[in-house]
Order: C-alpha cells, then structure tokens, then sequence
C-alpha cells in the first residue's frame, strides 16, 4: 500500500493538488483491501456476499450525494459544513442500510455484544447506529406482519 501511496501521491497531487492525495490514498486501499480479499479467499477459503457488498457500495454512493451537494451549495462556514454533511452522510446511510436489509437483527445482536465486551468509548459512539438500525429492522418487521 506504501508503495502506492509513495507512486501515485506526487503524480496526483502535481495535477490536483490535496484531492489528488485523498483519490492515491483511496487507490491505496483499494487496492489493499482487494489483496486482502484474494488473499481470504485463497489462503482461508473464505467466502464474500457479492450481493450485500454491492448494495452496501451503492448506499455507500447514494449516501454521499446529499452530503456533497450541502457541501458545494450551502452557505455556511465549511466547517458546519463538513459537520452537518458528516452527521447527514451517516444518517442516510444507517437508514438506507436499514431499509435494504444489508443487515439482520441477529447480526446487530451480535455486534452489541462485541461493542459492549470494547472500549468504552467504542461502545458509547457504537450504541446510537445499533439502536438506530434495530429500531428501523423491527418497524419493517411490524409492518410487514400486519394483514
């Protein structure tokens, strides 16, 4: 990944300056996280949802687009900017992958339990977006049981 960075920061950043750095550092991990995943699958025979990755991806896009327009059209200081586009991005994504299903309420059970066995602080920032996508899993399940 080092390698990458080290290659593509000073070529992108000639012509782009700062977002040149941020598009090399997301090629970075890009690139990195697909390694990580040959390597799972081949080494460990570990298997991937394809489906759930990709509808977390196109949330993860649909997501960005109010944030973005906020951030080119509003007014305000760039710093509540970033901090109202920030707090909307994170909204419409937890609501987003709530609706679609991604995730299932035995698996935040789950990850409940692991926040609550981490760091204070992780379980704190955690416990909002886990009550959050359990009460919109639980409001589609009331919904959907009703004749």
């Amino acid at each position: 990944m080092a390698l990458i960075i080290f290659t593509l920061s000073p070529v992108l950043a000639n012509g782009y300056g700062v977002p040149g750095v941020i598009a090399a550092l997301i090629i970075a991990h890009a690139t990195s996280t697909c390694y990580g995943m040959y390597i799972a699958k081949r080494d460990f025979q570990i298997r991937f949802d394809s489906t759930a990755l990709i509808k977390i991806y196109i949330i993860g896009l649909a997501a960005i687009a109010p944030s973005l327009l906020l951030l080119q059209f509003s007014p305000l200081p760039t710093l509540v900017n970033v901090i109202v586009g920030g707090l909307l991005y994170i909204f419409i994504y937890a609501t987003l992958v709530s609706l679609v299903k991604v995730v299932s309420i035995s698996e935040l059970e789950t990850a409940t339990q692991i926040t609550q066995n981490t760091k204070p602080l992780v379980a704190l920032l955690a416990k909002p977006f886990l009550w959050y996508y359990k009460r919109i899993l639980k409001r589609q399940k009331s919904t959907a049981t009703r004749p």
